[in-house]
């Protein structure tokens, strides 16, 4: 009986024990660990060869280790990083805030990495990947980076830019310099010929910056931009704004991602130049200046708006060390968009406060003892003002209208004491039709 209840101990040994040790095991992998820096994490394709990078975890994630391995010599483990020592890789498993479950590869050792091969991606492979590469440069002094942008898998709650995109740095030979995230409408994933990063020197320093899509339309194309610190050498965060809300004639507080749409750069003024379209009652044009290398600031934004009724609405504010409303008028749409020859007197006014500056042509009323400064190009046009003889005036369009006798002018009211201040924002002119044979150039 004692030799019967000895082999039974010695067999509840030899089941128990392992069990214990495998159940030690698994509590071991169960164990949830952290992130101490942005990851990325890698799948490999079935042949052992090929690598593919699936998804960036941010630091802090949280994730469960499945299986650790040591670099294989001939396959993608070893070819991915240079390094002069051994990395470790684990197999992980992760839920990503959709609340998918993912598994992928990602390195244990980070430390032990020199750079990254870039060729293991090389043009013969044909799985698309959730990335995107491109080389620039930056200055004719500098070598090329390359630029690669991954999709994180991570949403924001902004419909209209819902992916969180990471953008990495590296030098020739693969070392990672810097990286950062950004908001697009746009991702690698699933946009994958649309050309993410482009180089363009906006601030006029001699330097490329980096411009980011955020968006792409069949009219509108959005870019965020990164901004070279020739100081650093390296880029700035991407740059924020808070947006002009033209109804309210103030900035509204929250900060966002300043977007450029179908950008142009102007180097005469050093100005950036943004216009959204969207049909023909919608239109904002932004002219952007530089306050210092790296200061960007609105010079003028010029509206087009919809003001109901079959009314279109037009204004242009200046932006300085004080908010100027040059014009805010509203006009018949039958008036305003039925003739081509409008919207061209309208763009070409603009450009003229914009460009023309202090050099505009002054005219001043003359041949009467006053004139009606008239909405439109015609006599039965409302009056906006009033202006006496001898008034001065700024010449934006000659050759209006009917018979090519109108022309259009600024007029500031503060030269007759009616300026205003309300809220900041001054409202010290308008812009109105004379008819030519009351202007006379001021001498």
């Amino acid at each position: 009986m004692k030799k019967l209840s000895s082999v039974v101990c010695l067999l509840l040994v030899v089941i128990i024990l392992p069990v214990v040790a495998f159940a030690q095991m698994q509590e071991e992998w169960n164990q949830t660990e952290t992130l101490q820096q942005a990851t990325d994490v890698v799948e490999v394709t079935d042949d052992g060869c090929k690598m593919r990078i699936v998804t960036v975890l941010d630091e802090g994630t949280e994730y469960e280790p499945i299986e650790r391995i040591v670099t294989r010599d001939g396959t993608a483990f070893d070819s991915y990083f240079y390094s002069d020592s051994p990395i470790e890789w684990i197999r992980i498993s992760n839920q990503s805030r959709k609340g998918n479950v993912q598994q992928g590869w990602i390195v244990a050792n980070t430390d032990a990495i020199n750079g990254i091969n870039m060729s293991v991606f090389d043009a013969t492979s044909n799985e698309e990947y959730n990335r995107y590469e491109k080389t620039i440069n930056i200055h004719d002094s500098l070598p090329p980076y390359t630029i690669r942008i991954t999709d994180t898998g991570e949403d924001t709650a902004d419909m209209d830019s819902d992916n969180i995109l990471l953008v990495e740095v590296f030098s020739e030979n693969g070392e990672l310099l810097q990286s950062f995230t950004y908001y697009s409408n746009e991702s690698p994933e699933y946009d994958g010929a649309a050309a993410l990063v482009m180089a363009k020197d906006l601030n006029f320093d001699g330097y490329n910056d980096l411009m980011l899509l955020s968006a792409a339309g069949a009219r509108n194309v959005f870019h965020v931009f990164s901004l070279w610190d020739s100081q650093t050498n390296q880029f700035r965060p991407v740059e924020v704004d808070c947006n002009w809300n033209r109804e309210a004639e103030k900035f509204d507080p929250d900060i966002k991602q300043l977007e450029l749409c179908n950008v142009e750069l102007i180097p005469e003024k050093k100005y950036l130049y943004s216009s959204v379209q969207d049909g023909y009652r919608f239109r904002r044009d932004t002219y952007w200046g530089w306050e210092s290398q790296y200061g960007i600031t609105e010079r003028f934004i010029w509206d087009v708006y919809d003001a109901g009724d079959g009314v279109i609405g037009e204004s242009l504010y200046q932006f300085g060390s004080q908010v100027v409303r040059l014009w805010d008028e509203q006009y018949p749409e039958d008036w305003y968009l039925g003739q081509d020859d409008i919207s061209a007197e309208r763009q070409k006014a603009v450009k003229a406060v914009i460009f023309g500056g202090d050099s505009l042509p002054w005219l001043q009323v003359t041949n009467v003892d006053w004139v009606n400064l008239r909405k439109q190009d015609s006599k039965a046009s409302p009056s906006l003002a009033k202006l006496d003889a001898g008034q001065e005036v700024e010449l934006l369009v000659d050759a209006c209208g009917p018979e090519n006798g109108w022309v259009r002018v600024l007029y500031h009211c503060d030269a007759t004491g009616s300026k205003e201040e309300f809220d900041g924002i001054f409202r010290e002119a308008m812009t109105g039709y004379i008819w030519h044979s009351f202007l006379e150039p001021v001498q």
